[in-house]
């Protein structure tokens, strides 16, 4: 069943009990993917463990260094501090996103992960 922006799923499991997924659809790097907020609540979890992309790093876990800058829906976003839950139905883009882009593309990537740097090195 649908809720909102995220699909719950239950299932039952042999001896009779159920449980709960809650799945969170969006696009990154150009794929649609679901992943369970309940076993990945931070988006740079969600990346790194279930997904398997490891160019996104783990650096403070506070969103100060930078490290875990990806970009969603086009502007610069702090993985570890953002919750998985809030980017249902949105598009990520982490450095595996670069792979079979022109380099004009590369550079206005390139460009806004800097920008995105320098904006939360100032707040």
């Amino acid at each position: 069943m649908f809720a909102g922006n995220t699909a719950t799923i239950k299932s039952t499991i042999k001896d009779g009990n159920s449980i709960s997924l809650n799945l969170i659809e969006f696009t990154i790097n150009g794929k649609k993917v679901k992943v369970n907020a309940d076993l990945y609540p931070t988006l740079l979890q969600a990346i790194r463990e279930e997904l398997k992309l490891t160019g996104t790093k783990y650096g403070c876990g506070e969103g100060v260094c930078g490290a875990c800058t990806v970009l969603l829906n086009g502007k610069p976003a702090r993985s570890c501090i953002t919750p998985v839950t809030s980017i249902a139905n949105k598009e990520v883009i982490t450095i595996e996103g670069e792979e079979g882009l022109s380099e004009a593309e590369l550079e206005e990537r390139r460009e806004r992960f800097i920008e995105g740097i320098d904006f939360f090195e100032t707040e």
